[in-house]
């Protein structure tokens, strides 16, 4: 049949996610959208799409392969798979290297919720890399920490093999491999209890519960031993994890930066699927649940959701592992110090006319001349209005700009990107230029009635005394525990008590999930840029604003210190 008339599952889905015609979330749309745009781009980078591949990898599931479990396998049914297994596997072997023609991912990071058939999924992965991937001496790994861990994923295929003649005929079956003598190849089990992984040559390894890794160790055992295969595979499946430190939440951000085309450089060899709920959603909606559980009714029973959730409900002490086993909601320590789904939560419409005149404090970070500076209005909360208003913005010097459009910018950020849709700011030269955001400081006077403008003085004494050359109501805010324990913690406890309103700012919002903080002995709190992932300069601009609105809360009538003139005056002062 002429390839033009085959129907592409893969693509055919993608656009029907594009198109709204099926439920999924945010970052499963990114991952379609990926895929066509490079239907449309991948070839000018050297990439070809070859459905005839995709198609047979497709078709090997209810081919070769039938349920055991359940209710499917008492009828033993063939294993077809749901439309979003099928873009997974279509993606992760139609996908090729137009010179070589072979394989274009050399990692898949497969992150999805219990229950949706990862593990069944990723046998059958390791079966076609056994036997129908062209590879002769193949090794296949299921990797685990803990032995009984890999025989899962190892288990299902070993059932898969018992039960279907065209695969029976190929493997030879004992306790701890799956053989296939025709061509030397093999499918084991393998976890860290295993005395030696000298002499390992993977062709496929399957890394699973990614999350469970307390280390990097046997994903990097894994990786380098795949240096003399034409086209190596590592499939990595994870259920959401609960801590930052780990290589799980590691590569669960670089591929959330993937998708939302943050890494400066790209990274064609990495494909990235994530099923969770959006940060919005009503956790409790059953709407939110199929969202983040694609094989929900199929792999999944609705009415065991339906009962875990109403065990969560009577126990809140099981909400969070409801949210991480069931919506793929990583534990709030794992997303830093900030829980990223209630900072979204806060984003809002804001109506910048209605902020006019309302009482305003300010927050700004310098930080390096060569790095982000930052600055940030926060506006009191009024009778009328019971929320903090933040609004943000961010300089960078125009260079890096240049940089990043070059691909040889060191952050895993598109500043470049940012810049282009008027997010962030560039100065011009290798530096920020402080003139400039004097500058735009004194075109927000007739928009924001200030109280104070908090500026950390380290770095920053001269462009200080600028300020106050101008007549604005400066104030030194160190960034030390004294200073910035109590707003730090006020901050965290605004935001998951809905009492802060943002404007959603894509850049403050990356900056928030990198926060991590220090804790002095006496339980003492505040931002460590040494120890954040990376940028947290707008976050610590809206603390130092909040150390100084937390302090005309408590002394309203208080004037600011350098502040020589009061507001209406100052108003008028800057205006001239």
């Amino acid at each position: 049949m002429p390839v033009e008339t085959l129907k592409d599952p893969v693509t055919d889905y993608a656009h029907a996610i594009v198109a709204g015609e099926i439920l999924t979330n945010a970052l499963g749309r990114l991952a379609c959208e990926r895929h066509l745009r490079d239907l449309e781009e991948g070839p000018k980078r050297g990439l070809t799409w070859c459905l005839p591949l995709a198609l047979q990898k497709i078709e090997f599931f209810p081919t070769c392969l039938t349920h055991y479990k359940g209710e499917w396998g008492q009828t033993r049914e063939p294993f077809v798979l749901s439309p979003r297994q099928a873009f997974r596997i279509g993606s992760i072997f139609g996908w090729l290297n137009a010179s070589t023609g072979l394989r274009r991912f050399r990692i898949a990071y497969l992150e999805e919720p219990r229950k949706n058939g990862k593990t069944a999924l990723a046998a059958g992965i390791g079966l076609i890399g056994a036997v129908f991937d062209g590879e002769a001496g193949a090794e296949v790994y299921a990797v685990a920490t803990k032995a009984e861990q890999a025989r899962l994923v190892w288990g299902d295929a070993e059932q898969f093999v018992r039960r279907s003649p065209v695969l029976a005929r190929r493997f030879h079956v004992f306790r701890n491999s799956l053989a296939v003598p025709a061509t030397a190849s093999k499918f084991l089990p393998l976890s860290a209890d295993d005395k030696t992984m000298d002499g390992l040559n993977p062709h496929i390894s399957i890394l699973d519960e990614l999350h469970r890794h307390p280390t990097r160790a046997l994903v990097d055992v894994m990786r380098t031993a795949m240096g003399s295969r034409r086209q190596p595979l590592s499939v990595e499946i994870t259920t959401a994890g609960d801590s930052v430190e780990s290589v799980c939440w590691e590569h669960h951000d670089y591929s959330v930066k993937l998708l939302e085309q943050q890494l400066p450089h790209g990274d064609d060899s990495w494909f990235a699927d994530i099923a969770c709920a959006d940060a919005n959603d009503d956790w409790t909606d059953e709407k939110t649940w199929f969202k983040a559980n694609p094989n929900l009714g199929i792999s999944k029973n609705l009415d065991y959701m339906r009962t875990e959730f109403r065990r969560a409900l009577n126990q809140p002490a099981e909400q969070r592992e409801f949210k991480r086993l069931h919506l793929g909601i990583w534990s709030e320590s794992a997303g830093g110090w900030m829980p990223m789904d209630r900072w979204n939560a806060c984003a809002a419409d804001l109506d910048f006319e209605e902020l006019r005149g309302r009482k305003c404090v300010a927050g700004i970070d310098l930080s390096a001349t060569t790095d982000v500076t930052a600055y940030v209005e926060l506006y009191l909360p009024t009778r009328e209005d019971p929320h903090w208003v933040a609004l943000a913005w961010f300089w960078i010097p125009e260079a890096k700009i240049d940089a990043a459009k070059r691909g040889e910018f060191g952050d895993l950020v598109r500043y470049d990107l940012w810049h282009e849709k008027g997010l962030i700011n560039a100065t011009p030269g290798d530096v920020v230029d402080y003139d400039a955001l004097l500058a735009f400081v004194k075109t927000r006077a007739d928009k924001a009635r200030w109280l104070e403008i908090g500026v950390d003085p380290w770095s920053g004494t001269q462009f200080m005394t600028d300020l106050m050359n101008e007549g604005f109501p400066v104030v030194e805010v160190r960034q030390g525990f004294k200073t910035m324990s109590e707003p730090t913690k006020k901050l965290l406890e605004l935001v998951l008590g809905g009492k802060l309103a943002h404007d959603g700012h894509p850049v403050m919002r990356w900056m928030m999930s990198n926060v991590s903080i220090d804790i002095d002995p006496a339980a003492n709190h505040k931002p460590s840029k040494k120890k954040s992932r990376q940028k947290i300069d707008g976050p610590v601009a809206l603390i130092i604003a909040l150390s100084r609105g937390l302090a005309r809360q408590s002394t309203p009538g208080r004037a600011a210190p350098f502040a020589g003139v009061d507001i209406d005056s100052l108003m008028e002062h800057v205006n001239a």
